[in-house]
């Protein structure tokens, strides 16, 4: 996992603002003590399975497109990036992206 982006960070203090500690604990199997942990940059475990779950339960988005489920910033990089005029069917997808009403803000330079 990529632990430099602190986007899974972001989310999961927002989610934890919106409800509590325990709820999202719950949410993500994990303890209150850990979820407590993390948010304060404490947490001595292997944050990479914190960060995987986070991202699955709080950043994943159903692509009307795919008609599938799938990682918010994997869609973010295929719908703000480049045309791949390479490959008809992701050109495709590109464009459905373009009209999409999920589709995700510019990044910030």
């Amino acid at each position: 996992m990529n632990e430099d982006n602190q986007e899974w960070l972001e989310v999961l203090r927002a989610e934890v603002a919106k409800s509590s500690i325990a709820k999202v604990a719950k949410k993500l199997e994990y303890s209150p003590a850990v979820v407590s942990l993390v948010l304060s940059g404490k947490y001595q475990g292997n944050i990479d399975n914190v960060i995987k779950r986070v991202i699955e339960m709080y950043m994943i988005v159903e692509c009307p497109y795919l008609e599938a489920k799938m990682v918010l910033n994997d869609c973010r990089t295929f719908a703000l990036g480049r045309a791949p005029t390479h490959s008809p069917p992701k050109m495709q997808h590109w464009r459905a992206c373009r009209r999409c009403p999920l589709k995700p803000k510019e990044l910030d330079s």
